[in-house]
Order: structure tokens, then sequence, then C-alpha cells
């Protein structure tokens, strides 16, 4: 299920077998699928489709974990380098998780007797996401996987 023509080609390459270039390239996928996905949910809240927006979500989660659980595969090193590949490549969602955190912390109305309830709600959810994807993209990419050395 998870053999993948593209990412053995890629395993090949001498810039994949480095943990910084092979983290910095998961960081970069990272912020392309969270890009995107955002871009998608906001041209489907243009169509008011029902539901369409938790099939997005759903399928860029499935998408975002099989791309760390195929980088984590093919991609061989040392257990203190795939710490290191882990945490560069998740740094992606802890940098976004901090934003939300400053933005949660510093949360003002915007006039006077404006109610924030519902952006700090957004805010925490966002935060509660962003957190979980980067102890789920860390914990895939360090603690999986296959080390070629001791």
């Amino acid at each position: 299920m998870f053999d993948s023509k593209v990412m053995e080609r890629l395993s090949k390459k001498n810039w994949f077998k480095s943990p910084w270039k092979t983290g910095t390239f998961l960081f970069l996928v990272n912020a392309f699928l969270f890009v995107t996905t955002a871009l998608l949910l906001y041209l489907v809240s243009l169509l008011f489709i029902p539901f369409i927006h938790l099939v997005i979500m759903l399928a860029a989660m499935l998408f975002s974990l099989f791309v760390w659980i195929l980088i984590s595969r093919y991609w061989e090193g040392t257990r203190f380098d795939r710490y290191k590949l882990g945490l560069v490549g998740s740094s992606f969602y802890g940098f976004l998780s901090l934003i939300i955190l400053y933005r949660y912390a510093n949360l003002k109305p915007a006039f006077p007797g404006d109610d924030v309830f519902m952006a700090a709600l957004g805010l925490f959810f966002a935060l509660i996401v962003t957190t979980v994807a980067f102890i789920a993209c860390f914990s895939i990419t360090s603690f999986t996987g296959k080390n070629s050395k001791a």
C-alpha cells in the first residue's frame, strides 16, 4: 500500500540522506499541503455546499498522514538523525501553533462591546489542530521507519 516509485527515486538522491535537507523538504511539503487545504476551504466556502469542507479536511489529514508515513518509510538514518528530521519537518505546525497562541493571548475586541468568544473558540480549535499535527508529524517521522545505522 505504501510503495511509491516517486519515493524510491527520491530516496536515492544525495540530499534525501541528510536529516536537515529532508526535514526542510518535509517542512515545505507540510506548508504546501496546509496552504492548498486552506485555499480549497476558502473556495468551497463560496459554493454553499454543505459538509464538503469536512470531506476536504478529512482528505487533507489522510494525505498528510500518507506523506509522513512514506517519508518515514523511505528515509534511512540513525535514531538521532530521525529526531532531527522529525523536528525540522514538523516545525511548520509548531510555528503555526505559536502564531495562533500569540493571537489567542492578544485577542481584543474590534470595537467597544464586541464579543470575542467565537474568535477565541476558533483560535482555540486551530491551536488544537496545529498542535496535534505537530505531534503526529513528529511522532510518525521520528519513531517509525527503519534505522540503517545504530
